[in-house]
């Protein structure tokens, strides 16, 4: 099948996704690019099209307008306001809720009928916006949600343990943010628990380095892009390919009635079901702390 994919963004984030998505080597035979800056997203998708025969793709890449959403698989969300120093992803709230209640408005009078991807922040709020002003069915909406803080966390574990990433099982939950959670009770090296050999201190300590992981880019490069687009096309492969495997996306907790990263199977028809994890009291203490944040965040644009 030849899928047709649509990213409203062409800033890095989008950028970073299309040279992923294009190294997959997928079924794809349109990616469309929607963005306000034409000039310039003109001009990227010029300069990427001119490498197209080093990966030797078949892939059509364009320029286009929400119109091209009626017949697209996925729509892929990564434009909004910029997170700068010294903000957090919540201090972007107001802002992107505005940006991403036009796009999802224009996409869905267009008759779009597949599935959105979101990674514009705060991810968990916004990923439930879309949800709300869609009015989609709730596994046809996902966020990118804590797949990336763990990637973070096999990063930092890796160094530690000196384990290959496939024999690290690990988890992150919650906030794609600040309140981000670690099971570690869940988190197994070589099929051996992690906690086993290690104690709360140094837990603590790579905690810390997966949730200040964003604040370092902020500080060096100005901003993440790369592992976010791998990452968005890491999902987009496992989806198109329907590998029916568990990732911890930001998806729909129909009691809580929010959006928080946990782990779910995932398939060509979106979110297939929840993945359940055996937490000790204290992670479910800190699970809910982080989903308090999040609902607070959400009263805030409803």
């Amino acid at each position: 099948m030849n899928y047709k994919i649509v990213v409203i963004g062409c800033g890095n984030v989008g950028l970073s996704y299309i040279y992923s998505l294009i190294n997959q080597k997928l079924e794809v035979a349109q990616l469309v690019i929607i963005d306000t800056n034409v000039s310039k997203t003109k001009g990227e998708l010029m300069d990427i099209g001119h490498g197209l025969s080093f990966v030797n793709s078949k892939i059509k890449i364009r320029f286009g307008d929400y119109k091209d959403c009626q017949d697209a698989n996925m729509v892929v969300i990564t434009a909004g306001a910029k997170q700068e120093q010294g903000e957090s992803r919540m201090d972007l709230l107001a802002k992107n809720a505005k940006i991403i209640k036009s796009i999802v408005e224009n996409v869905v009078k267009n008759n779009f009928q597949g599935i959105f991807l979101n990674v514009t922040n705060p991810l968990d709020v916004m990923t439930y916006l879309i949800y709300k002003h869609s009015k989609f069915p709730a596994h046809k909406v996902i966020g990118s949600g804590t797949v990336l803080d763990t990637s973070r966390l096999k990063y930092v574990l890796k160094d530690i343990v000196k384990a290959d990433y496939e024999n690290i099982e690990a988890y992150v939950l919650g906030e794609h943010g600040d309140s981000l959670v670690i099971p570690w009770n869940s988190v197994f090296v070589d099929k051996v628990k992690f906690n086993v050999n290690f104690d709360i201190d140094k837990q603590k300590e790579i905690e810390f380095r997966v949730k200040n992981a964003g604040y370092e880019l902020l500080d060096s490069k100005g901003y993440s892009s790369s592992a976010v687009g791998m990452c968005l096309a890491y999902i987009t492969k496992i989806i198109l390919n329907d590998e029916q495997i568990a990732v911890c996306l930001s998806s729909y907790d129909d009691k809580e009635d929010i959006y928080y990263g946990h782990p779910v199977k995932l398939g060509k028809s979106g979110i297939m079901e929840e993945v359940p994890l055996n937490l000790t009291a204290l992670e479910q203490q800190k699970l809910n702390e982080s989903l308090e944040i999040i609902k607070n965040a959400i009263k805030k644009v409803i």
